[in-house]
C-alpha cells in the first residue's frame, strides 16, 4: 500500500468515525471480501478497517453491520461493529472510487489453513454454524427470495456480467449456466431466512487451543437457505486439494451441526444448485472468485450433493 492511500483512508477514518488519532495504519490478510487495514489509535485502542469494492451494494453492507452488531450483542463471536459519527452514515462510510468503508474492533485469533482441521475442530464448527442459523432465523428479516428470483438475477448477469466478471464468464460453460438458471426457475422455493454466505478458513480465526475466537467476512450475508453454508463448510474444509473427501472431517462437522439445527431444509440437490446459483451471481458481479474445483461443480453438482448426502446418511 502506498503512502498515499493510507493517508486518503486515514483522513476518511478520522472524518467519519470517533475513535481518535490513528498512531499505526497497516494493511493486513483478514478474510477474502475486502481489503482489510490494523489502526491503533492513540488510546492504545485497535480497529480493523473493511475496503469493501464498489461491487458490494451499500444497502446490503448497512443490512449486514446492523446484523453483525446484533449477532455481536446476543453473544455470537463476531467483531464490534463501530457506528459512523454522522447518524445519516450508517455503519458505513463512503471510501475511493465508489468503494466502501466499515470499521471494527480487531478481531482476535489466527486463521488455520482446511487441512490441519481435526474431526474435533469441525464439530466446533458445526455447534457455532448451528448456533448461529438459530439467532439468524430469530431475526426474521422483513423480506424474501424465491428460486425464480435468483434464475432471473443470473440470466441479467449472464447477459451482462459486470466488468470483473467478463473473465468468470468466458472461463466457464455457458450452456451449464444455463442449466442452473432452468433448474433455478423450475425449483419454485421461497428463501426467508439470512445465512453467512461465505465460510472459508479464512474467515475463521481460532485460538492457541483451537477453539473459535471470531468469524469474520459477512459481506455476503443475504437471504437464502442457511444449509448453504454447510455446502461451503464442506466443500473448503472436507474436500482435499485432490478433490477427495475427509470422511471423518465431515461426519463431525454435520453430526455437531444436526445435533442443535435438526431443521429439514430441501434436499441436498436443491441447496447445491442454489448455493451454485449465488456463487455465480456473487462472480459474474465483480463481487466474489469462484471457489476451488467450482467448474467440476458446475458440470455435474448431483456429485456435490451426493457426498453430502452419503456423509450425513453415516452419522
Amino acid at each position: 500500500m502506498d503512502d498515499r492511500t493510507a493517508y486518503l483512508l486515514n483522513g476518511l477514518v478520522e472524518r467519519h468515525y470517533d475513535i481518535g488519532r490513528v498512531l499505526r495504519f497497516r494493511k493486513i490478510k483478514r478474510g477474502r471480501q475486502a481489503e482489510c487495514f490494523e489502526l491503533l489509535t492513540a488510546g492504545q485502542q485497535e480497529f480493523l478497517l473493511l475496503l469493501f469494492p464498489a461491487a458490494f451494494d451499500a444497502a446490503q453492507l448497512q443490512a449486514t453491520g446492523a446484523l453483525t452488531a446484533q449477532l455481536g450483542a446476543a453473544g455470537f463471536p463476531v467483531p464490534k461493529v463501530i457506528h459512523a459519527s454522522s447518524p445519516e452514515t450508517g455503519w458505513l462510510a463512503a471510501g475511493p472510487q465508489g468503494s466502501h468503508l466499515m470499521l471494527s474492533t480487531q478481531p482476535q485469533g489466527q486463521a488455520m489453513e482446511s487441512e490441519l482441521w481435526s474431526s474435533q475442530n469441525l464439530s466446533h464448527l458445526g455447534l457455532r454454524l448451528a448456533w448461529l442459523h438459530r439467532l439468524l432465523a430469530q431475526q426474521r428479516p422483513a423480506m424474501s427470495v424465491t428460486s425464480n428470483q435468483l434464475a432471473q438475477q443470473l440470466q441479467a448477469l449472464l447477459d451482462q456480467p459486470s466488468a470483473g466478471g467478463t473473465g468468470v464468464k468466458k472461463a466457464l460453460n455457458v450452456a451449464q449456466i444455463e442449466k442452473i438458471i432452468r433448474e433455478l426457475s423450475d425449483l419454485s422455493v421461497e428463501c426467508t431466512h439470512c445465512w453467512h454466505g461465505a465460510l472459508t478458513p479464512e474467515a475463521v480465526l481460532l485460538d492457541a487451543d483451537r477453539q473459535i475466537m471470531s468469524i469474520l467476512d459477512w459481506g455476503y450475508c443475504q437471504v437464502g437457505f442457511p444449509h448453504e453454508d454447510v455446502v461451503d463448510v464442506f466443500l473448503n474444509w472436507c474436500v482435499d486439494r485432490e478433490g477427495q473427501i475427509r470422511s471423518p472431517e465431515a461426519q463431525g462437522f454435520l453430526q455437531a451441526y444436526f445435533s442443535l439445527n435438526s431443521t429439514n431444509g430441501p434436499p441436498w440437490h436443491q441447496i447445491v444448485v442454489l448455493w451454485t446459483g449465488h456463487r455465480l451471481i456473487a462472480a459474474l458481479s465483480g463481487r466474489a472468485k469462484l471457489p476451488r474445483g467450482f467448474a467440476t461443480i458446475l458440470e455435474n453438482p448431483h456429485f456435490l450433493s451426493a457426498a453430502i448426502t452419503i456423509c450425513q446418511s453415516k452419522l
